[in-house]
């Protein structure tokens, strides 16, 4: 019974790992989808100096063609490779996260293999005892019963001593009686 508990239960873990794995992979693909947008090429001017990797509010009033943020080319380089780096962080996270169960619903099994192993073994042992106690408790009873007085025999000599010994006492009463 604990065996079927066991085999029931990770069925439904093999199930909820499906759907993981499923939902991870629908999921990368989906964000690989969205994700995967080409920024035009960035010329960075000569003139100017290097800020390094800044982003800028453009607000109301200032001169733009419209307001936002300005990003200077280090910091769109900065964003294009912290992009590509997420793509393959969440390929690695999920392949990462698929090892992982899928190693421990190797491990669940190897060990539920293990425990059935081992319980199968300890009822084949006592299985062999029970049988071995019932032949051991057969020939016993076989002797026992093969050892037993005739009762047939017994009966009816006790019967005839019964009545014999009962004529006689009559015999011996009337006898003295007379």
């Amino acid at each position: 019974m604990y065996i079927l508990k066991e085999i029931l239960t990770m069925k439904n873990k093999i199930i909820t790992l499906c759907t993981i794995i499923s939902f991870l992979i629908t999921t990368s693909v989906s964000a690989q989808d969205r994700l995967e947008l080409e920024l035009p090429k960035i010329i960075s001017p000569q003139a100017e100096e290097d800020l390094g990797s800044v982003i800028s509010p453009v607000r109301k009033g200032e001169k733009s063609p419209f307001t936002g943020l300005i990003l200077s080319p280090r910091a769109v380089a900065t964003i294009m490779a912290h992009y590509k780096f997420l793509n393959e962080q969440i390929s690695l996270e999920t392949e990462k996260v698929r090892q992982e169960v899928t190693a421990h619903f190797e491990n669940k099994i190897n060990e539920l293999k293990i425990k059935y192993e081992s319980d199968k073994e300890s009822y084949r042992t006592q299985l062999e005892s029970s049988r071995s106690d019932s032949a051991k408790y057969k020939s016993l009873l076989e002797k026992e019963i093969s050892s037993r007085p005739n009762l047939p025999l017994w009966a009816g000599l006790s019967f005839a001593g019964g009545i014999g010994l009962t004529l006689l006492i009559i015999f011996a009463s009337n006898g003295s009686s007379n």
